[in-house]
């Protein structure tokens, strides 16, 4: 144990002898044992740990997969079927986002997200509330009281965790609503597209007139708690074959329809996979290049001191002790780089977490995994082990005799350990050639994406929500008079040039859809009708937006509830529907709202196409029809200004002058909204290309190194050749040559690996051609441009050493 110690003291000295080397090996190490830990953590909490709910891996998701919309939420009345014929399940539930205005006396309204759900909702997660109950199948009907369970973070915040809210009303847009229970702490889930959710009511109290809606009207979600022993096959089977039987039964809308079930753990993380998954191989390949960096520089350290460790043995130490010397402090170095690279993993996870893991995603607890901490730390260990035994070795089986010669001591590197070397550095050539190219790959293929016209002009727009239920908008004529209202009011704000108000604006969500009739046209057989997106707009709404109209006329103040119908249809529409004809003055048959009583509207213009979702969507077919003429509860607005922040400061009072009992949700610039649609994908390409500039500086630092050391070892040689008379230019190209051989060797494999990594990239990123000449030609050349210079540095210090002082070296 003594003589441990005495090796971990003697390493540390030697520490504070060589700060360079040891610094630039600390580096490093701690740069990819950090990114590694970070990037293993997130894959891992991601993707191996469980929900926070009992039995989790039994929560399923189930979609239903449309025509055009692989995954759609059920119709009502097709959720009441699944519920009841399903026998996998021992739970289902429909969720229907919503988000109510709670009002209080002398306090200004708050939106808050909240959520519409059947009575079984909260037996999905088999946790008893905080206070109170949660619901029943009776609060779940036409015509019962108006209840609601609010969340423990709003319990908190808004009532200050008074017990005594059980029981007592809150006004919900206007109406009262009895609060029956608080849910369990921590509790905000309300399905994949909300975890924000504070406010739970019964969806027949939140919708009365729900058992008269039809098969056609897909708003419900469906969320179901499987049996134990059932398997999520068997399940989508069974499901499957309920709706196999609703279309037979009801051909008209069921036709063509089928299920997609996944896990809730999926349904939450998948959209994260691609980018986690990426990044994760980025990560590997960069650890692979700090393995091969940190081995050359142990070989150099153990070259070095060649000498040292012969005088030694003369001395009288034994191999053993040389070799368990050299090998501690190795460990050492490794050990420190060990403890370096786990802090910092705690902030890159940070990093990582806020750019990748967004929405619903952030429900799965992500951190850094203890069992990767070990694991980091084993592997550490062992490399250490490794990395430094080679070298331990190789030193300690030098004869003492010939190394003590001068001649000796001065002699170069053995054949072996130069080839050693130098398959190193190529490798770190080759890993860093192939990731450069691939995050070229990716960026450019992102530039491409973010370059798409989408279709509006979002810049200076100030945009929000509301939703229009309760007392104060239980018909649609209450509607159509606050949004004028509202149009009006906001119009008289400072600075305001423009005025946007629809159902839903592009990149904030999605319409309804619905199945149409031309006029004069036969009809479509069932399920083979045309499909096209609904958007209830205000009068100016395309001007507003920045959205061309191709052909026809805007909607205008006169084309209210008592105006002819009318409706205005994209590009898309126009060539997929009418081919070869003028649309203009043509007739469509979209029905009523609940019934199939044919309501006929008019053809008045053609708009530019619009990418709602962003860039990554391909445009739609989508047809608006004056919101006045067909008003819905759910409200979009956005009001160009001069001066967003005042803008900002001035809606609410704005909305609240309309009607007092409303707040708006989420008041944002439509700048954000737009960027946000891209956000995850933008992270991931920059950290890509974070990695890939650290693997081309650590291939760098590589070429340096042996070009560097190779020089060092010839400086004897290099001196008598130009005593000799050898020009410098000939010195230079002896030094340079070898290292760019060794350049161009691991540039050619990394091009061969490029072409792989090309194929994968494309596949799992839009926007990315797999042979793009720009980043297959330019990063070579930006590569061969760092590997020269690394090899001129050392090049032209030998070159400008005196031959007398060449020939004293050592």
């Amino acid at each position: 144990m003594s003589e441990l110690l005495f090796d971990i003291r003697f390493s540390l000295r030697q520490l504070r002898h060589s700060p360079g080397f040891f610094a630039t090996l600390l580096a490093v190490l701690i740069a990819g044992i950090g990114a590694t830990t970070a990037m293993f953590s997130i894959a891992e909490s991601l993707f191996m740990r469980q929900l926070p709910y009992e039995d989790s891996k039994q929560l399923d998701m189930i979609w239903l997969k449309q025509r055009l919309f692989p995954k759609s939420g059920f119709s009502y009345p097709d959720f009441l079927d699944v519920r009841e014929q399903s026998e996998s399940y021992e739970a289902v539930a429909a969720v229907d986002y919503a988000g109510y205005s709670l009002s209080a006396q002398g306090a200004e309204p708050e939106f808050v997200p909240s959520a519409n759900v059947s009575a079984d909702f909260f037996q999905l997660w088999k946790q008893a509330p905080l206070h109170g109950r949660y619901f029943t199948s009776d609060d779940d009907k036409t015509g019962a009281p108006r209840i609601a369970v609010i969340g423990a973070a709003l319990w908190e915040r808004r009532f200050d965790s008074d017990p005594g809210i059980v029981g007592r009303a809150i006004t919900l847009n206007g109406n009262d609503y009895t609060v029956v229970g608080v849910a369990h702490q921590g509790f905000s889930f309300s399905g994949p597209y909300s975890n924000e959710c504070q406010i739970w009511v019964p969806i027949h109290v939140s919708r009365p007139d729900l058992d008269e809606w039809g098969r056609g009207d897909h708003f419900a979600h469906i969320i179901g708690r499987r049996k134990p022993g059932v398997s999520l096959e068997s399940a989508q089977a069974e499901v499957g074959a309920v709706m196999g039987r609703l279309e037979a039964k009801y051909p008209d809308t069921n036709t063509k329809v089928s299920v997609h079930v996944e896990t809730l753990h999926e349904a939450l993380v998948g959209g994260s996979r691609s980018s986690v998954g990426t990044l994760f191989g980025a990560v590997g390949l960069v650890f692979l290049i700090v393995c091969a960096n940190v081995a050359s520089l142990l070989l150099t350290r153990a070259q070095g001191r060649r000498a040292e460790m012969a005088l030694r043995g003369a001395l009288g130490a034994p191999r053993s002790r040389i070799v368990r010397q050299v090998l501690t402090e190795t460990v050492v170095v490794f050990l420190v780089g060990a403890v370096g690279g786990s802090l910092l993993s705690f902030w890159l996870v940070e990093l990582f977490r806020d750019g990748l893991v967004g929405g619903t995603a952030s429900l799965v607890e992500v951190g850094v995994d203890w069992f990767a901490l070990l694991a980091t730390s084993f592997v550490c260990t062992l490399c250490g082990l490794l990395f430094g035994l080679i070298p331990a070795l190789a030193v300690s089986s030098i004869e003492p005799q010939s190394v003590l010669k001068s001649s000796a001591a001065r002699s170069g590197v053995s054949g072996k350990q130069k080839l050693v070397r130098s398959v190193l550095v190529v490798a770190q050539v080759t890993l860093a050639c192939a990731l450069l190219i691939g995050s070229g790959l990716a960026l450019r293929g992102f530039g491409r994406i973010v370059d798409t016209p989408l279709g509006v002009d979002a810049s200076n727009v100030m945009t929000g929500r509301l939703l229009l239920t309760g007392k104060n908008y239980d018909n649609e004529e209450k509607m159509a008079a606050f949004v004028k209202g509202l149009r009006e009011k906001l119009n008289t704000l400072p600075e305001t040039t423009h005025v946007i108000v629809n159902s839903c604006m592009p990149m904030m969500g999605s319409n309804n859809s619905g199945s149409f009739k031309i006029e004069g046209k036969p009809d479509w057989a069932p399920g083979e009708r045309p499909v096209m997106e609904r958007n209830m707009v205000g009068p100016g709404y395309f001007q507003a937006l920045g959205t061309p109209l191709i052909r026809g006329r805007e909607f205008t103040e006169a084309d209210d509830g008592s105006a002819r119908n009318i409706m205005i249809i994209s590009q898309t529409a126009a060539t997929k529907y009418f081919p070869d004809q003028d649309p203009i003055g043509k007739r469509i048959d979209w029905g009523a709202k609940r019934d199939d009583t044919p309501v006929w509207r008019e053809i008045v213009g053609i708009s530019a196409d619009v990418r709602k979702n962003g860039p990554y969507d391909e445009p739609k077919a989508e047809a608006f029809v004056p919101y006045a003429q067909s008003p819905e509860p759910y409200v979009s607005f956005g009001v160009r200004s001069r001066d967003l922040a005042a803008t900002a400061k001035a809606i609410p009072g704005a909305v609240q002058a309309v009607d007092p009992t409303l707040a708006v949700a989420t008041l944002r610039p439509y700048e954000q909204r737009v960027a946000s649609r891209t956000s995850t994908q933008r992270y991931a390409v920059n950290m890509l290309s974070a990695f890939a500039l650290a693997a081309l500086v650590l291939a760098g630092m590589g070429i340096f190194g042996l070009v560097s050391y190779s020089t060092q070892q010839r400086t004897r040689e290099l001196g008598l050749r130009m005593a000799l008379g050898s020009p410098p230019g000939a010195v230079m190209r002896l030094v340079v040559g070898g290292g760019l051989r060794l350049l161009a060797i691991g540039t050619l494999l990394g091009l061969l690996g490029a072409i792989w990594l090309g194929r994968n990239l494309e596949d799992s990123m839009p926007g990315v051609e797999r042979f793009d000449l720009a980043a297959f030609a330019g990063i070579p050349l930006v590569l061969t441009l760092i590997g020269a210079l690394a090899c001129l540095l050392p090049a032209w210090k030998a070159m400008r050493m005196p031959p007398a002082s060449a020939l004293r070296y050592e």
